[in-house]
Parts: structure tokens; C-alpha cells; sequence
């Protein structure tokens, strides 16, 4: 059957390398498309490594000199750090809220990077490292795991101005090397720190891949030295259990607002971190709907291409499909001929195509950013689009097929 096919196609040679080099281009074109589509659509829907649901920002503020309410340092000696830090105890007594942390640049979502240089010692090359400044409570309010093989968890037992590693950070520094109780350098070899627990992987978005984070645990003391200035940058998050997370930022406003309220420390607002989310990701979401619709234009031209070319030419061979019936071919030998010459030819255009694509990838002319190239990554491309063209080649031959192979030999002889 595959020989007689195979010199059939042979035989036609002249006609079967235009659809040869169309199969080539289509293979190519479709093939990048998928591949950009995988990559995209398992960067989005991959773990986060931080959970957020149920979690709010809170953002304070502090009344200035002559606003209606200011208090005077003689009426209110505290300072607007210790303010802070009696409000955010405050907040942990609440019946609804599970856990409070304070961060800097801490909130995920934020467009904020401030990285700083980590090594194992003063003469190793540094990792770059985006560093958040957190209270230990920030890995139960966003439920940041334990690395693999950890069975500490990242807030646990962790004290002030030590550091906590994602795992990949702790890899790179390390060089794979268990990183708990380790002292790590900075770049200029001037400050030295404790490693107090190892984290799992986190991204930024769903539009980034894990990178590796420094966690520099602040204290009691580092929060009560907190001036106004430094609020807009002081986050405090709260997980609220899933029982009390009903309308919780408006109700909080309303009515227990003014329990946090103290000296001239007040809560501005109140923002689930859903909204920082969708925030976060407007301009990913953008973009990445322009590039699918484009893609989506580029496929549907694809198939009707595909499709069309396959449904003409088998329309354009029923004289040759009558006598095949008039030597005594039955109908599904006809159907099973004309679909095994498609995919067959589909076969052959696919080994050159493994090849113009396998340079493609060496060459990084596809999305890295997202995803390494990998060789399962480029199998899994190359089978979807074997497939989808499959499936293009079947829904352009088998109704013209199936409807020449129910003409009468003598009917179809009169289109030869």
C-alpha cells in the first residue's frame, strides 16, 4: 500500500512538489505558531509559588502638621512606627484575619525590582538577586512553600536581619549545596548575613519566569523606626480566613477602621490583591491577546489554505478515482488511497521541516524568555502541528473523496 503510494506520488512528481514546498512553508509557519502558543499558555497557568487569594493590602498613612485631627508630639510621643506596629497587632486580634505582615516592595504584583548581588564567600562570583525587605509572617499570609526536600518552613524560627532563599537562589549561590545556616556575602563583601530557611520557587507574573529572591526578614525594632515618609512604601497584608472573606475590605472600612486608627496613624485603603493582580498583568494580558489574535488570523488562513489546496486537487482527480472503481478498487480502498497519498506526501515535508526547525530553535529565533528550549518542548511543538495538518488534510480530502467514491464508475469516468 505505502510503495504503491509512495510511486504514485513519484509519478506525479511535478504537480506533488508545489505541495510539497506548501506543506514545507506551512509546516514551518505552524509549527512556530504552536510552539509560541505552549509556551505562553504553560507560563500562564504554571505555579506561582505565592497564594493570594483571601489577601489584602492595606495601605496607612499619617496626618500631617495643621490637618483637622493632628496631634502634636507633645499629645502623641509615639512615633509613626510604633503606631504602626500596635495597629498592625491590632489587626492580628481581629476574629477574621489569620496573618498580618509588613513589606517592602514585598506585595506581589508590584513593578518594583531592587535586586542585590549574594555569594558563599568574598571571591565567587556574585548572583543577582531581587531582594524583598518582610516581616517572617509574610510566607503564611501569601503561603509561600518550603523548598522540596525542606521540612522547615521559610517563616519559621526565622530572626531579624536574616535571609531567606528562594531555592533557585540558594542553587545558584550554593551550587546546589544545603544553603540553611549558611552565611552569605554581599557583592562589595561588606555585609554579611544568615541564611534562615529556604523557599520555593516564586514569579512575579504570569508573564515571568521564577527568578531568584532574597527575603530580608525585618524585626519589631525595624518597623517602630518607620517615619511618615516611609509609609507609602510600608505594605501591610493580611490573610483573611475564607469564613469572614465577605465584602471584607468595605466592612472593614466601615466599621473597624478607626480600631487601627492611632495618634496620627490612620488606613487609607483597602485593596484585595486580585485588583493588584489584574493591575499587575494589564499590559502582559494586552499584549499577549494581540499576539494570540494574530496567531489565531494566521492559523484560520492556514487552514482554509490547506484545507482548499487538498479539497481541489481530489475534486480535480475523480476521473482518475473512477477508474480505479471501473478496475475494481471499492470505495474504501478509494477513500483510504487518497487520504494515505496526503498524509504520506505530509510525512516526507516533515523531514526537512525537523530540520529548518531544530536551527530555528539553536538559533533562539523562538520564545525564551518564558521557556528554555528544550527537547521535550520541541517534540511536543513538532507532534501538535503533525496532528493539526493531519487533521487540515483529512477535512479537505474526505468529503470530496467520499463524494466522488459514491459516483457510479461510468459517472465518474466522464472526468477523466
Amino acid at each position: 500500500m505505502i510503495n504503491h503510494i509512495l510511486k504514485q506520488i513519484w509519478n506525479q512528481r511535478k504537480s506533488n512538489g508545489w505541495l510539497f514546498g506548501e506543506l514545507l512553508l506551512v509546516a514551518v509557519s505552524l509549527w512556530y505558531i504552536v510552539d509560541f502558543l505552549l509556551v505562553t499558555l504553560y507560563a500562564f497557568n504554571a505555579p506561582m509559588g505565592f497564594d493570594i487569594d483571601h489577601t489584602y493590602k492595606l495601605q496607612f498613612s499619617a496626618r500631617e502638621e495643621g490637618a483637622e485631627g493632628y496631634l502634636s508630639p507633645e499629645e502623641h510621643p509615639a512615633v509613626v512606627g510604633e503606631d504602626l506596629w500596635d495597629a498592625m497587632n491590632r489587626l492580628r486580634l481581629h476574629a477574621g484575619v489569620e496573618a498580618v505582615t509588613l513589606s517592602r516592595f514585598g506585595v506581589p504584583y508590584n513593578n518594583i525590582n531592587n535586586y542585590m548581588s549574594l555569594g558563599r564567600d568574598t571571591v565567587v562570583e556574585k548572583t543577582a538577586c531581587r531582594i524583598y525587605y518582610v516581616t517572617p509572617e509574610y510566607f503564611d499570609v501569601y503561603r509561600i512553600p518550603a523548598a522540596p526536600g525542606s521540612n522547615r518552613q521559610p517563616g519559621e524560627g526565622v530572626t531579624a536581619n536574616s535571609i531567606v532563599l528562594t531555592k533557585d537562589a540558594a542553587d545558584k549561590i550554593f551550587e546546589g549545596e544545603d544553603a540553611f545556616g549558611k552565611i552569605v556575602y554581599s557583592g562589595d563583601n561588606t555585609w554579611t548575613t544568615k541564611v534562615g530557611a529556604i523557599c520555593g520557587t516564586v514569579r512575579g507574573s504570569e508573564f515571568k519566569r521564577p527568578r531568584p529572591n532574597v527575603y530580608l526578614c525585618m524585626g519589631e525594632g525595624d518597623i517602630k523606626t518607620i517615619n511618615a515618609d516611609f509609609l507609602p512604601w510600608a505594605e501591610v497584608s493580611v490573610r483573611v480566613k475564607p469564613e469572614a472573606d465577605r465584602d471584607f475590605a468595605d466592612t472593614f472600612m466601615k466599621e473597624n477602621s478607626n480600631q487601627v486608627e492611632i495618634g496620627n496613624l490612620y488606613l487609607q485603603s483597602i485593596t484585595p490583591l486580585s485588583v493588584l493582580r489584574e493591575d499587575g498583568i494589564r499590559d502582559g494580558k494586552g499584549e499577549m491577546n494581540t499576539r494570540l489574535s494574530i496567531l489565531l488570523f494566521l492559523l484560520i488562513n492556514i487552514f482554509l489554505g490547506i484545507v482548499g489546496t487538498f479539497w481541489f486537487r481530489t475534486r480535480q482527480r475523480q476521473g482518475e478515482m473512477g477508474l480505479r472503481m471501473a478496475l475494481g478498487s471499492t470505495r474504501n480502498q478509494l477513500r483510504s488511497t487518497v487520504l494515505g497519498e496526503g498524509i504520506l506526501l505530509l510525512t516526507l515535508a516533515f523531514i526537512p521541516t525537523v530540520v529548518i526547525c531544530v536551527n530555528i530553535m539553536l538559533a533562539d529565533l523562538t520564545n525564551t524568555v518564558l521557556m528554555d528550549n528544550t527537547v521535550l518542548r520541541f517534540v511536543v511543538g513538532m507532534l501538535i502541528t503533525y496532528l493539526l495538518i493531519v487533521g487540515m488534510i483529512i477535512a479537505g480530502i474526505w468529503y470530496p473523496a467520499n463524494e466522488a467514491a459514491r459516483l457510479q464508475p461510468a459517472e465518474a469516468l466522464h472526468y477523466e
